[in-house]
C-alpha cells in the first residue's frame, strides 16, 4: 500500500526502544531494496536502510550464487526491472525484462536462431505485470533444453488495495506458465528466493544474528507469511491487514 497500518509507526518505534531489531521481508520482486527503503521512508519510517529490507528478487539473485551459477553465464529474467536489477547488482549479465516488453510470436524465430544455450546460467522467474508470447518461449525454451529454473516466488495471486474481492496474478502464476510451457509436472522451480524458502529464511537469522525461536515472523498471509515463520521456527502473527480474513484462519 502507500500508507502505514494505524499505530505501526508507534508500535516499531516502541520495539526499537525497547533494543528489538525489525526486519522487512518482502516476496515483491518488482522493487530493489533501494526502492523499497525509500517507500518506507516516504511512510515515516526515517530510520530503514538496505540491511533491514529482505526481499524476493535479491533472493532469487542470491540463489544463483549459492547454487554455483558462474558470472560468466547470462541470466534470462522474467519479470520487472526491479529483479533484473537486483539480479545485475550480484554481477551477473542479463536480458529479458523489460527489454522484451512488447515482443510477440514474430519475434521468437529469430530469437531462438541466437541463443546460445552454454552461455545461459539461468532463467529467473518473478512478477511480470508485462508477460507476454516472446517471454514465455523463451523462458520455456531455456527451461526444456536444461536451463534451471528459479523463482523469485511462487504467490499465485495478490489482492490489491482498494479493490474490493479482487485477485490478480502473480509470480507463482508466471512461474506456472513457463514450468508448464517447459514440461515440467508439476510446474514448479529448481528453487525458490523468496517466502516461504527456509533460505531466504536463512538469510534473515543470520542479519540478525539470533536464533529463530527469538523471532516474530508478522504477516497477513497465511500461506506465505505464516508458513515461512512456522517452518522456520519462528513464532507467528497473524494480521488482517491483508486479504485473508479470520474465516481463513479459522479454516486453515
Amino acid at each position: 500500500g502507500n500508507s502505514l497500518v494505524d499505530g505501526v509507526k508507534k508500535a516499531l518505534s516502541d520495539l526499537r526502544s525497547a533494543g528489538k531489531s525489525i526486519s522487512f521481508a518482502t516476496n515483491n520482486s518488482m522493487r530493489t531494496r533501494a526502492q523499497v527503503v525509500a517507500r518506507l521512508k516516504s511512510m515515516g519510517l526515517d530510520w530503514v536502510e538496505e540491511t533491514n529490507v529482505f526481499n524476493a528478487g535479491n533472493a532469487a539473485a542470491r540463489l544463483l550464487e549459492s547454487k554455483g551459477i558462474s558470472k560468466d553465464k547470462e541470466i534470462y529474467v522474467v519479470g520487472e526491472a526491479g529483479l533484473l536489477d537486483e539480479v545485475s547488482a550480484r554481477g551477473y549479465r542479463t536480458s529479458g525484462g523489460p527489454a522484451d516488453t512488447g515482443k510477440s510470436l514474430d519475434d521468437v524465430p529469430a530469437a531462438l536462431e541466437r541463443i546460445d544455450l552454454d552461455s545461459i546460467g539461468a532463467v529467473v522467474c518473478g512478477l511480470d505485470q508485462h508477460f507476454n508470447y516472446y517471454k514465455l518461449a523463451i523462458a520455456s525454451y531455456l527451461v526444456r533444453n536444461g536451463c534451471p529454473l528459479y523463482a523469485s516466488n511462487m504467490d499465485l495471486y495478490f489482492g490489491k488495495i482498494g479493490v474490493s474481492k479482487q485477485q490478480f496474478p502473480a509470480a507463482g502464476s508466471i512461474l506456472a506458465a513457463v514450468a508448464s510451457a517447459a514440461g515440467r509436472q508439476p510446474p514448479v522451480p529448481d528453487a525458490l528466493g523468496g517466502k516461504p524458502s527456509l533460505e531466504f529464511a536463512d538469510q534473515v537469522r543470520q542479519s540478525l544474528g539470533c536464533p529463530y525461536g527469538k523471532m516474530v515472523m508478522v504477516g497477513d498471509r497465511l500461506d506465505m507469511d505464516i508458513e515461512f515463520g512456522n517452518s522456520a521456527g519462528m513464532q507467528t502473527l497473524f494480521v488482517l491487514s491483508g486479504e485473508m480474513t479470520r474465516a481463513d484462519l479459522q479454516s486453515a
